[in-house]
């Protein structure tokens, strides 16, 4: 049961990742910057950041700044979709094979799929695939395997000092 979940996790979150890759850039772009935009509300809300209210409207405001860290906001999210599809990859690898070799296997395969991503793109109304992207995809995908990698080393030493003592 538990191959079967990760296999849908898999493949549903690979599903996600071609739909974001599949959108138009400027629905992309829009898309974005009305989360970023809601990103900066909550702050805002919560009184982490400060909306000086003046003669400028507050919408606007906010607006701009999403404006202009929508290109990090857009490469933090390379980042981040991609470590979730190297950590839900590699979990599944371990129901097959050793720790070792789920992550190299997790690495490959991920990597395939940011470039297959990339060229993907290329064929969408005013994207481009850009090899910038795969590198942060990859160091999403590096991040979240290598994590998951360390800690079940960790995991699997201190049931080995247990058993020892």
């Amino acid at each position: 049961m538990k191959k079967i979940i990760l296999w849908f996790f898999c493949i549903f979150w690979a599903i996600i990742i071609f739909a974001f890759s599949s959108e138009p850039a400027d629905m992309s772009n829009d898309t974005s910057i009305g989360f970023t935009e809601s990103i900066i509300t909550i702050f805002a809300k919560a009184d982490l950041i400060d909306i000086p209210v003046s003669s400028i409207d507050v919408e606007e405001y906010i607006h701009n700044i999403a404006e202009k860290i929508n290109h990090y906001i857009r490469k933090l999210a390379h980042f981040s979709a991609y470590l979730v599809l190297g950590v839900l990859v590699y979990n599944l690898l371990l129901c097959y094979f050793t720790n070792k070799k789920s992550l190299i296997l997790s690495l490959i395969i991920c990597l395939l799929y940011a470039i297959s991503d990339e060229i993907h793109q290329m064929f969408v109304p005013g994207r481009a695939g850009q090899i910038r992207d795969v590198l942060i995809d990859f160091s999403g995908i590096l991040t979240g395997t290598l994590m998951l990698y360390l800690f079940s080393r960790i995991k699997m030493k201190s049931k080995k000092d247990i058993v020892e003592k």
